[in-house]
């Protein structure tokens, strides 16, 4: 792994005394398969409710764009990384690729917004 992210596993994991975790026969990897699935497992409770809400407010749209710009990104992440020396790189480039994606989301919200502002006026006349 390289260094940036070897610092932040560190600092997630160095609340743990990982010599008493050793004594009694667990190793690191374990550590981070513990930690990974606690990781998934707090998230899937704070954004469970988060998808009931959107699935009963019918934004197909909006979860459409949050589940591929998460799979687009994470497979981004795995492809561009930023450089060691923190110079102009595959990192600045990332930020553009994020920035795209705001962008898309931004437009998507407006042009939501302005459908469903068209569809009441029209029932209200």
């Amino acid at each position: 792994m390289n260094a940036w992210n070897d610092r932040l596993v560190f600092d997630l994991t160095s609340i743990v005394n990982k010599n008493q975790l050793h004594t009694l026969g667990i190793s690191d990897n374990y550590l981070y398969i513990l930690l990974g699935f606690i990781s998934i497992l707090i998230c899937f409770w704070l954004i469970r409710p988060l998808v009931r809400f959107l699935v009963l407010l019918n934004w197909e749209d909006l979860l459409t764009y949050l589940i591929g710009g998460i799979l687009l990104f994470s497979s981004l992440l795995l492809i561009v990384h930023p450089d060691r020396d923190g110079g102009i790189g595959q990192g600045s480039q990332l930020s553009y690729l994020v920035l795209g994606f705001v962008l898309f989301g931004g437009c998507l919200c407006t042009l939501k917004v302005i459908k469903t502002m068209a569809e009441n006026m029209k029932k209200n006349m």
